[in-house]
Formats: C-alpha cells, sequence, structure tokens
C-alpha cells in the first residue's frame, strides 16, 4: 500500500510537470527584457555619374557590422540602440561600365595613366534609436524594427583619363563625391565627409537555440538624410569644368548575426504569462 501511495504521488508529479511543459513550450524565450547581438554580412549603395550622354546609377558593394541592446518592457513593443559600421568599394570593372554608360560608349578609359589613382569606396558609421516589434511563434521570433540617429559618413575621390575611340585629345577627370565644395579657400576643394541624420527600417527573424541564445536574419535600408553631390572635374584644352549630379544617399543590407538574453526571464514567474 506504501508503494502505491508513493507511484501514484510520481505519477501525479509527473503529470503536472507535463501540464505546465505544454503550457509554458521550450524554449523559455525572454519575451520581456534586454538582449545583446552581434551582426554582419553585406551591404550595398546605389551612386551616380554625370557623364556626356546621361546620368547612368552604378552601386557600390560592401561589408556591414552592428552591435545592437533592445529591451522589450512588455510582450511586443521595445526599443533598441545600436551602433554600425559599413564600408565598401566598386570595382574598376563596374565602376568604368558605369562611367562608359554615362558618356555613351565613346571613350577608351586608361587605369594605367600616371593620372589613375583608385580610391573608390565609402565608409559609414552611424549611431541610433529606435523602436521594435516583436512576435513570438515557438522557437521563432519576428522583429520589424525603425530607427533614426546621426551618422558620420566618407566617399572619396577617383580621378582617371579618357580618350576617344577614334583617337584625339587625353581629356583628365576628377570625380569627387561630397556635400559641397569650400571655395572659400585659395585652392577650392570638395568636401567628401558629413555628419548627417539617418534612418532606418529593418526586418529581423530570430531562433532561439535555448534559453540564453538565438541566432538572426535580417535585411533593413538606412537613409541619411541629405542629398549627396556627385561631382566630375573636367581638365582639357579648353580649361577645367565642373559638373555635377544629386542622389539620396542609400544603404541596404542582409545580415546573419547572433544574440544574447541578459538576466532572468520574467517568463518563469509566470506573471505575464496570459498578457
Amino acid at each position: 500500500m506504501k508503494y502505491r501511495f508513493i507511484l501514484l504521488a510520481l505519477a501525479v508529479t509527473l503529470s503536472s510537470f507535463s501540464s505546465e511543459a505544454r503550457k509554458r513550450p521550450y524554449p523559455l524565450e525572454y519575451a520581456y527584457g534586454s538582449s545583446l547581438e552581434i551582426q554582419t554580412g553585406l551591404s550595398t549603395m546605389p551612386f551616380a555619374i554625370k557623364g556626356d550622354a546621361k546620368t547612368a546609377l552604378g552601386l557600390y558593394g560592401g561589408g556591414d557590422f552592428q552591435l545592437r541592446y533592445t529591451y522589450f518592457p512588455g510582450k511586443h513593443w521595445g526599443f533598441f540602440t545600436s551602433f554600425s559600421v559599413n564600408g565598401g568599394s566598386a570595382s574598376d570593372k563596374n565602376f568604368f561600365y558605369t562611367v562608359n554608360n554615362a558618356d555613351g560608349d565613346r571613350f577608351i578609359y586608361n587605369t594605367d595613366h600616371f593620372y589613375y589613382s583608385q580610391n573608390n569606396g565609402y565608409i559609414a558609421i552611424s549611431f541610433q534609436l529606435g523602436a521594435a516589434y516583436r512576435y513570438d511563434f515557438g522557437r521563432l521570433s519576428l522583429r520589424p524594427r525603425l530607427g533614426l540617429g546621426v551618422a558620420d559618413y566618407d566617399l572619396y575621390t577617383i580621378n582617371y583619363a579618357r580618350v576617344p575611340r577614334a583617337g584625339g585629345e587625353t581629356v583628365n577627370f576628377t570625380y569627387k563625391i561630397g556635400d559641397k565644395t569650400i571655395d572659400y579657400l585659395p585652392n577650392p576643394y570638395t568636401s567628401n565627409g558629413r555628419t548627417s541624420f539617418v534612418s532606418s527600417a529593418a526586418l529581423q527573424i530570430t531562433y532561439s537555440i535555448g534559453n540564453h541564445f538565438f541566432i538572426s536574419a535580417e535585411c533593413g535600408a538606412k537613409a541619411f538624410l541629405n542629398d549627396y553631390y556627385y561631382y566630375r572635374t573636367v581638365e582639357d584644352a579648353a580649361g577645367i569644368r565642373t559638373e555635377s549630379a544629386i542622389l539620396p544617399r542609400l544603404l541596404f543590407n542582409c545580415n546573419f548575426g547572433i544574440g544574447w538574453n541578459i538576466g532572468w526571464n520574467r517568463n518563469k514567474s509566470g506573471k505575464y504569462r496570459n498578457r
């Protein structure tokens, strides 16, 4: 009789644990509280070339790094702060494909010329604050985000030479990317760095691999809230002249990362289980 009672008590206990597990399936995701995550991936940025025939668009390719802290005071809504670095370049082949397209396919570009220098890229450092929303289903969590902050970025100068296919005068070009021309000094120049407001939108999906860690994939875009000027200075027998095109500064990224849920999972207390 004593052993039957022990077995019955054990069966009731196991049944209780099983019922609780069904109410709160593994893993116990941190739906409330803090998380810290690191992401890295690919980014791209469009650029413009104002040529003899038209203004043509090209793409820089590069990388993206993000460090982000997120806090969810409630089940769905939260806020985040992030630090990110983007950087990249366009290869000679891709860059001069765009230049040739803008010039109407009428010239040969001399990259072996002493005047040519390859310094064709960009770097952007951003700090942001924003809102996040989360919808959890099993181990997966869908998290759209909107952010606003400040950024410091630089885009570089490219020099090259060209000659008509049928022969003729060699013309030197300086292709500068900047926000304005500084013309109050003896030697005017284009400022190619700027601090600007930046806004972002992203959609992230995470997968929990335990109570403390998750992996993620994310696609997003950053918009730098000012127009950027693309200057082309032409130096030939007729003298020196400057042309320009304007294009909003945009970055697109696709990242993968890992995150860490910080502290105790408040779901374990049951206080928020039914919210």
